[in-house]
């Protein structure tokens, strides 16, 4: 027999430590705890800020559905899934054996929130008939969104039926602050018009909309108070 090896009668965890688990919100989550030699005992999964015990084995015991603990008998590993993890969720999240006394490892849970940001002010004067482009980033996503919507007021714009117009994503070109992880939208007008005016809101589809006003001006004069339309 190898002296150096360690032997063990009943349950033990294979790991140690706190293990890190990195998320998105909006996505789902999963904790994993690997026991061996499990026998009998039982498994639950607790949140620790609060102690409430969520999980025993595979029933759950908190009334928010998004939690459930899977098995794999294969592998030893009981895992936790949050499903579409909300900021609310981070922190830590304790396995526990029934053990006696009780045998426990703990996994710290930690919840990406993306943020949407305007390139360019949030007031836009540009003059009638001439070009503009609106631009909005997404920054801090793990995964890049998967489409950004444009709404003109409460429409979605759908730049087929609207000549001149288009959209454009680029997905991992570094943004003006260099960031090769952000994700970029522009709303392309070609020739604006008066009735162009108004609210345009950035959707991404992993983090809040941002909103930009359009003013699409025609005049000769323009008065001391009001910015220089720009493209």
């Amino acid at each position: 027999l190898n002296s150096g090896a360690t032997f063990f009668a009943g349950p033990y965890l294979d790991g140690s430590g706190v293990s890190n688990v990195t998320t998105q919100i909006g996505t789902h989550a999963y904790l994993p705890c690997k026991v061996k030699q499990l026998g009998n005992k039982s498994v639950s999964w607790v949140r620790v800020r609060d102690d409430h015990i969520l999980t025993v084995d595979r029933m759950t015991f908190i009334a928010d559905e998004r939690f459930q603990s899977f098995y794999v008998e294969s592998s030893g590993v009981w895992t936790l899934q949050i499903k579409y993890v909300q900021a609310r969720d981070a922190g830590i999240y304790e396995c526990q054996v029934s053990t006696e006394p009780k045998i426990s490892a703990r996994v710290h849970l930690h919840v990406v929130v993306p943020r949407t940001e305007l390139i360019g002010d949030s007031d836009r004067y540009v003059k009638a008939g001439s070009a503009v482009i609106l631009r909005c980033v997404v920054r801090g996503a793990l995964e890049p969104p998967s489409y950004i919507i444009w709404y003109h007021g409460t429409q979605q714009i759908f730049t087929e039926s609207r000549r001149g117009w288009k959209t454009q994503l680029d997905r991992g070109a570094p943004d003006l602050d260099g960031d090769i992880h952000s994700t970029i939208g522009s709303l392309i007008i070609e020739s604006t018009r008066k009735k162009d005016s108004g609210n345009y809101s950035c959707s991404p589809s992993n983090s809040p909309p941002i909103t930009v006003s359009l003013h699409s001006i025609r005049y000769t004069n323009r008065p001391t108070n009001q910015p220089n339309p720009a493209r």
